[in-house]
C-alpha cells in the first residue's frame, strides 16, 4: 500500500464494545469518497494500549479485512500519550489525526479539518483542534472539564478553548520534535506554541459514549491534570528552541 497522506490514530484500551462500530463508521464516512477530488488518502492506525478484553483480537480481524487498518500493540497500559507517540513512530504519513475509541467523535467532521489543514501555508507547523460546541457529557465530566480548561487557559495561554476534545490534526514531523512525557496529549496546543507553531480550533460534533465505560473521572481528569499543568509551566519557561532551529 502506498504511503498515505494521513494516519488516523485510535488509542484503544478495553473498548471491545465500541471499537468495531468506530472503525466501521470511519471507513464508511471517509472511504466512500474514494476517487473524488476531495477524498482523503488515509490509513487507520489502532494502538491497543494493553487491553485486557477482546479489543486487540477484534482489531486484528478488522485489519485482516481491510488494508487501510493496521494494529500496533502495547504489552501493558502506557497511556494515551505513549499510544500517540507509538503511532507516530509506526507511520510515514505526513499528518496525524487523533480520535477516541469510544464513539464520541464524529468522523463527518474530519473532512473540514483536513481541508483547513490543506489550506495552510506549506510547512506551517499548525495543530488543528476540535472544539465541541454542544457537549454530550454527564454534568460531572462537563464540570471537571470546564474547570480544568479554564485553569489551563489562564496559565498557559494556549489559545485553545477545548483541549479535552480527542480530535486533533497535526503534522507528524513537528509532533516528533516535541518533548515527550506522560499526559502530553493534554497539552499539545501549548507545546506547539512553545516550539513556534500555531493553533487553530474548529467546531466539531460531540456524542455520547457508544458503549463500555470511561477510563477518566474527576481524579485523573481534574486533579491529575492540574499536577501535570505545573510541570508544563516549568517546561514552557525553559524553552530551548523552535521547530526550525532544531532542524539541521
Amino acid at each position: 500500500m502506498p504511503i498515505p497522506e494521513l494516519a488516523i490514530v485510535i488509542a484503544a484500551y478495553d473498548e471491545e464494545e465500541t471499537i468495531t462500530g468506530v472503525i466501521q463508521e470511519l471507513l464508511d464516512v471517509l472511504g466512500s469518497a474514494d476517487g473524488s477530488p476531495d477524498s482523503i488518502d488515509f490509513e487507520v492506525l489502532v494502538v491497543d494500549d494493553g487491553s485486557r478484553d477482546r479489543t486487540p483480537d477484534i482489531c486484528a480481524e478488522l485489519a485482516q479485512a481491510s488494508d487501510r487498518i493496521r494494529l500496533v500493540r502495547h504489552p501493558t497500559n502506557l497511556g494515551k500519550s505513549a499510544a500517540q507517540l507509538t503511532a507516530a513512530l509506526n507511520t510515514q504519513a505526513s499528518w496525524i489525526l487523533t480520535m477516541d475509541a469510544d464513539g464520541q467523535n464524529d468522523p463527518r467532521d474530519f473532512q473540514s479539518l483536513w481541508q483547513a489543514a490543506q489550506a495552510l501555508p506549506p510547512g506551517s507547523p499548525t495543530i488543528l483542534c476540535g472544539r465541541r460546541t454542544r457537549r454530550a457529557d454527564t454534568w460531572l465530566k462537563f464540570l471537571s472539564s470546564r474547570i480544568a480548561n479554564g485553569v489551563r487557559r489562564s496559565l498557559l495561554h494556549d489559545e485553545t478553548p477545548d483541549t479535552g476534545c480527542g480530535i486533533k490534526l497535526f503534522p507528524r514531523r513537528e509532533f516528533l520534535e516535541l518533548p515527550s512525557f506522560h499526559n502530553m496529549h493534554r497539552f499539545l496546543p501549548c507545546l506547539f506554541l512553545r516550539q513556534g507553531g500555531k493553533t487553530l480550533s474548529l467546531p466539531v460534533n460531540d456524542r455520547l459514549r457508544q458503549g463500555g465505560t470511561s477510563k477518566f473521572g474527576l481524579k485523573n481528569r481534574l486533579f491529575t491534570g492540574i499536577v501535570d499543568l505545573l510541570g508544563v509551566l516549568w517546561l514552557v519557561r525553559r524553552k530551548t528552541g523552535t521547530f526550525s532551529s532544531l532542524r539541521p
